[in-house]
């Protein structure tokens, strides 16, 4: 297995360690991070148990996802920019983590939604590492 480097992404827990101290994560990284699963659906920002994107040591986006067991698929219900991110940068390294979070989950396809900024870029990059495998 290949040593994690600054260029791959990755998906945090909400309980990591580096964004679980929510005054903290705001005040070193400007990342305002809430658990909306307790929040009514219609007063969500992000999603029910969006998981946070660390990028090198930049913390540049989240994404609600859910494994779709039955369809055989990674759902990315949202995908969401942090202010001031370049979707085109950031897209392929999380495409590459949705990728490699499909295999261990043993689910045959990711499939992205509409909802957020990041959706357009992240829809391309998942495309063009599906067929390229």
């Amino acid at each position: 297995m290949a040593r994690p480097s600054r260029d791959q992404a990755a998906l945090l827990s909400p309980f990591d360690s580096l964004i679980r101290d929510r005054d903290r994560a705001r005040r070193l990284f400007g990342f305002d991070y809430t658990i909306e699963v307790y929040t009514p659906s219609p007063d969500r920002r992000f999603g029910y148990f969006v998981l946070p994107v660390l990028l090198g040591d930049t913390l540049v986006g989240r994404l609600d996802l859910k494994a779709d067991r039955k369809a055989s698929a990674l759902i990315v219900a949202g995908a969401f920019l942090e202010s001031g991110m370049d979707s085109e940068v950031i897209a392929p390294a999380v495409a590459a983590e949705l990728d490699a979070m499909r295999r261990w989950l043993g689910l045959a396809s990711i499939a992205v939604g509409e909802r957020g900024d990041l959706a357009p870029a992240l829809h391309s990059a998942a495309r063009s590492l599906f067929s390229q495998g």
